[in-house]
């Protein structure tokens, strides 16, 4: 069982704290690599603001609610969501909708700040993106312009669907958006996993190599010893 005392977790805290500002200060100390992450942020910003609400804007201009976009493969089917990604929690109440979709906005904000890598800021910048253009499209109540649908409040603009998949979830850019930032972000967790056993397997490996050079030369000393006792007698 697992004894801590006041001073051991006084102890692990000022050690965390030290290691958290020395974390930050590496990451908001150095002008280039803060001009950089903020400017990843800003640029996949723009892009998912812009492909998403002009994406959301031609669908409310439709003239149908369904037609094939690319053959066997993806078609455009045009609904009012008023759950989360790919239609879960749809059956709920919109404030607990709003929250779960206010999570990934959050956690991402969160995880931006600490971040120290590029490649995660591009994964945490889509998800925190991905998350508000979906929290903003469901404040908006919408409005079609042809009337193909009735205005729906609390809800998203859900427009492709997969035809090879039989009755598949229907989503938007910014779900597509929020599913690649989480590869990413898993993929960059599982790159730190692999460079981090590949460092303790060289570590484990150099500290053999000194072990085995250690014990030779002691055996060759013995060696040495031996014969020169031998040549005494």
């Amino acid at each position: 069982m697992l004894n801590l005392s006041k001073r051991d977790v006084k102890e692990y805290f000022l050690k965390y704290k030290k290691e958290t500002k020395s974390h930050l200060e590496k990451i908001y100390l150095n002008k280039k690599h803060l001009l950089i992450k903020i400017s990843i942020f800003l640029l996949i910003g723009f892009l998912i603001f812009l492909i998403s609400f002009l994406t959301r804007n031609a669908m409310l201009n439709a003239t149908e609610t369904s037609w094939t976009l690319i053959p066997n493969f993806l078609d455009i089917k045009i609904i009012e969501n008023t759950g989360i990604s790919f239609g879960s929690l749809s059956q709920t109440s919109p404030g607990l909708v709003y929250f779960v979709q206010s999570l990934p906005i959050i956690i991402g904000l969160i995880a931006f700040i600490f971040s120290s890598h590029y490649f995660l800021d591009v994964g945490i910048s889509m998800l925190f993106f991905g998350g508000m253009s979906n929290i903003i499209d469901r404040a908006i109540t919408d409005v079609y312009l042809n009337n193909i649908l009735p205005p729906e409040k609390d809800a998203v603009v859900d427009y492709f669907q997969f035809s090879f998949i039989k009755d598949s979830a229907i989503f938007n850019f910014p779900d597509i958006f929020i599913t690649v930032s989480v590869g990413l972000i898993c993929l960059h967790i599982i790159i730190l996993w692999v460079k981090e056993y590949k460092r303790e397997s060289a570590k484990e490996k150099n500290k053999l190599v000194k072990e085995n050079i250690h014990d030779e030369t002691r055996n060759i000393t013995v060696n040495k010893k031996l014969k020169n006792n031998k040549n005494k007698k």
